[in-house]
Order: C-alpha cells, then structure tokens, then sequence
C-alpha cells in the first residue's frame, strides 16, 4: 500500500551525541592512519583526532623516509546534509611532529582544519579531509574511517495521522 499523503517521514535529532572512529587513507604525507573523537551538542562540534602519516618511498632518497604525526583540538558546526548523511567543519590547534630516518622528529604547532561527511546508514562510515599548516611541514589528507557510537540523528521515524485505514 502506498503511504498516504499525510504521512510526515523526518529524522530525530538527539541534544547530544558522541563517537569515536579509525581510518586509513592517504595524504600529501604519505599513507595515513587516524584516530578521533567527537562530542556534538546543536551548538557546536567538538573534536579531537591523533593522525600518523608516513612517506614510507622516502621521495627522491629512497634512504630518507618521512613521517608526520598530529595530535589536534578542534571546534565546529554539524549538520544533516545530503541524502540523510551528516556533514561538519571544524578548525583548532594541532601540535606536529615531523621527522626522517636520520633525523630526530621535530615538533610545531599549527591550524588544523578539518571537513567530514558521515553515512546515514549503519555501519556508519566517515570521510574526511584534514590538514594540518604549520611552518614545518603542512600536510592534508583523505581517510576513510569507520564510527561508532551515539550519532547525531537517530533513524527516520514515519508518523500517520489518526484515521482509521479503510478495509
């Protein structure tokens, strides 16, 4: 049976939700692993996230391979975006740590930025594009992650008015 023209089909969205997710992808650094955690209310996102990016072919010297790690604050805004998914942006402070084989790491701060669009359909799965500019060493990157956790809508609920279906 077809729904009625009356039904009313929208998604609830919660006060809070948290969650954490892990990815892997690639970057200007290399290849990319990272780890995050994220508190939303309606007014803000809050998001943490510790990133390792390695240049495992070492560019033109095969005997230097450079790796960056991060670990990053950031604040920002969330919201349902297309098809039922869930999109946000946030920027903050990120410590660096970049270093090479023969060299020790060598730590600097910078602005991390950070955009994400989150599935709307369980298991939820994230993809997001970080940077990270620093005076050292900036990088972006793409990783695709996979979360759980309370997310910041909860499954489409359909109401119906209260008419009697006819038989």
């Amino acid at each position: 049976m077809p729904p009625r023209t009356s039904d009313i089909d929208f998604t609830i969205v919660p006060d809070r939700a948290f969650w954490v997710g892990a990815g892997l992808g690639l970057g200007s650094a290399g290849l990319a692993a990272a780890v995050d955690l994220s508190y939303w209310t309606r007014a803000r996102l809050l998001r943490t996230r510790a990133a390792l990016h390695a240049d495992f072919a070492g560019g033109a010297d095969p005997d230097r391979s450079t790796s960056v790690s991060e670990v990053a604050v950031l604040v920002g805004q969330g919201r349902p975006a297309l098809w039922r998914n869930w999109g946000a942006a946030a920027i903050g402070v990120g410590v660096a740590f970049v270093g090479s084989v023969p060299e020790p790491a060598r730590a600097t701060i910078g602005v991390a930025l950070e955009s994400q669009l989150i599935s709307g359909i369980t298991p939820h799965v994230a993809l997001t594009a970080a940077a990270n500019v620093n005076p050292v060493h900036s990088y972006a990157s793409l990783t695709a992650s996979l979360l759980i956790g309370r997310m910041p809508w909860r499954p489409p609920v359909v109401l119906r008015d209260a008419q009697p279906r006819a038989r």
